[in-house]
């Protein structure tokens, strides 16, 4: 159906094109600014849906890969390429979906709750955008890093202009936490080119060339028997294999990784920039935290974590365990106690990131696939929670639980699509939320039994945070004003009746991101077998 066309550069351009067409529009046409953003997140969206549909697992996504060479530097001994090289697999593919799914409905919410300088704020929402499009398709690492750090000015200015009374401060700990991951990141992968990528071209040459692509980089961490890359040529036969990493460098490599991104994702004692965010920047932008921040964050967790270094994560899954344990039960303890709606979703946020993280020390095929269903539920009911809970700040001023009650009567549409966010949140059979706990929970019984308890244990605070936020909202005692407060107007029931028909649908039929995530695993669960005996 796509054969012939760049289809992965046009989803990541078109917010660019409708950044430039912003832009140029007079100041004074808003509507036009907002329809324009509007149509350039549409593209993306729909040509995920088209990729996701037409995509082949056993093919790993080498129909859609694009490869160009970028920049070729000369050095003392060899070469450094640079290219621009784009490809998907099961993984990047479903998240993929999702913040492209998700920047469409932030640009659909933007629309209530933006009321200034609304020219910056769609360029630099579609700037964001890009980034978070650009990394998930990237195949290189420089690619990757050059894309996840466009992220990083655009929503810090998104918190900083648009938030709430405490928008510095917010805009500031955003700033300072993601600034230190990025130079982490950056010596792990500076490290990585540098010791891992060397590749010997043609003995006689006696030239090197170091090369970033992800799979000739992990190719030759990973060890000589899968040195080959099919995405450098037929067969590794004619090139000269490097001498490898050695293992201290490898693990340094490797905990700057998990470190760095774990700032990202965030996990406990690293959350404090998340509980800030949720409170003061506007729903649009908390959307793309949730659904496109935290989720490239686990991506790199797993993708340059995981993939790239099997035996150290394999040695690493207890701490996985430990963090994703106190991430559990601190984020839904500290949801008890909250006075604040915003702040329930947000440490319910910290509690779900444990439960990915839960996942992954399960080093297997249920637990890596549950944390990806974990992950993709996150964004999906955690952003539909900030929506109905913005429109219900919109019209009431507060968001505090002492002073809402009886949404129900005055409300009832916003209402009823709360309480089946609620009752996806807590993880009830036929919503998202359960088959990611459920698999999660397959996966460490597997593995670790103690800790599968533990998680059991860390899900009861749910069933007490949940019902009494979104009980005591919709059906509580109202307030004398409460009557003149409408329900949601068709521009905010729009995305909120999609988000949660995809709940539906990820609840019932799971399989539709287990198909195609299952190949994605195959690789690292057999790197894994190989080397623990599995």
């Amino acid at each position: 159906m796509l054969t012939g066309l760049p289809i992965l550069t046009i989803i990541i351009c078109a917010p660019i094109v409708g950044i430039l067409a912003i832009l140029l529009m007079p100041k004074e046409r808003v509507s036009w600014m907002r329809y324009g953003a509007l149509a350039a997140s549409l593209l993306p969206l729909i040509l995920s849906f088209i990729l996701f549909i037409s995509y082949q697992p056993e093919r790993g996504g080498q129909a859609f890969r694009e490869v160009y060479d970028w920049l070729e530097l000369p050095l003392d001994s060899g070469a450094l390429q640079l290219q621009y090289h784009l490809g998907l697999d099961g993984l990047s593919l479903c998240l993929l979906v999702l913040t492209a799914l998700l920047s469409v409905m932030a640009v659909l919410a933007s629309f209530v709750h933006i009321k200034k300088r609304f020219k910056a704020f769609y360029s630099l929402l579609l700037w964001l955008e890009t980034g978070l499009l650009g990394l998930l398709l990237a195949r290189d690492i420089g690619l990757f890093y050059l894309f996840m750090e466009m992220s990083l000015p655009a929503m810090f200015l998104l918190i900083g202009i648009w938030g709430g009374e405490r928008r510095e401060q917010a805009a500031g700990s955003f700033l300072v936490h993601h600034g230190l991951g990025s130079v982490l990141l950056l010596s792990a992968f500076v490290l990585l080119w540098t010791g891992g990528t060397a590749e010997g071209n043609l003995p006689e040459s006696g030239h090197v060339l170091y090369n970033g692509s992800y799979e000739s980089v992990q190719s030759r961490i990973t060890g000589p028997d899968t040195w080959a890359s099919p995405l450098l040529g037929e067969s590794g036969e004619d090139m000269v294999p490097p001498s490898g990493m050695s293992e201290g460098m490898k693990q340094l490599i490797f905990t700057l990784f998990i470190v760095g991104f774990l700032i990202r994702l965030p996990v406990v004692p690293l959350h404090g920039w998340l509980l800030r965010l949720y409170q003061q920047a506007p729903p649009a932008v908390i959307m793309l935290v949730v659904g496109g921040i935290l989720q490239a964050a686990g991506y790199g967790l797993l993708r340059f974590g995981l993939f790239m270094f099997p035996d150290q994560a394999a040695a690493g899954s207890v701490i996985f365990g430990i963090l994703g344990l106190l991430s559990l039960l601190y984020g839904g303890l500290a949801a008890m106690v909250q006075e604040d709606f915003k702040s329930v979703i947000a440490y319910a946020s910290i509690g779900q990131i444990g439960l990915v993280l839960l996942g992954i020390a399960s080093m297997n095929e249920l637990g890596l696939t549950g944390a990806l269903v974990t992950m993709i539920s996150l964004g999906l009911t955690s952003s539909l929670l900030i929506l109905i809970v913005g429109s219900i700040t919109e019209r009431t001023g507060t968001a505090r639980l002492d002073d809402l009650g009886g949404l129900a009567r005055t409300m009832p549409y916003t209402s009823g699509i709360l309480i089946a966010a609620g009752l996806a949140a807590i993880g009830i059979p036929g919503l998202s939320g359960f088959n990611g706990t459920l698999l999660t929970l397959l996966g460490l019984f597997d593995s670790m039994k103690g800790v599968a308890v533990a998680l059991v244990l860390g899900l009861l605070p749910g069933f007490v945070y949940i019902p009494r936020a979104v009980l005591g909202v919709t059906f509580g005692t109202a307030r004398e004003s409460d009557g003149s407060w409408n329900d949601a107007r068709f521009i905010e029931a729009v995305p909120m009746i999609v988000l949660l028909a995809f709940v539906i649908l990820l609840g019932v039929y799971p399989s539709l991101l287990m198909d195609q995530a299952a190949a994605s695993f195959s690789h690292l669960l057999s790197s894994l077998n190989t080397r623990i005996g599995g």
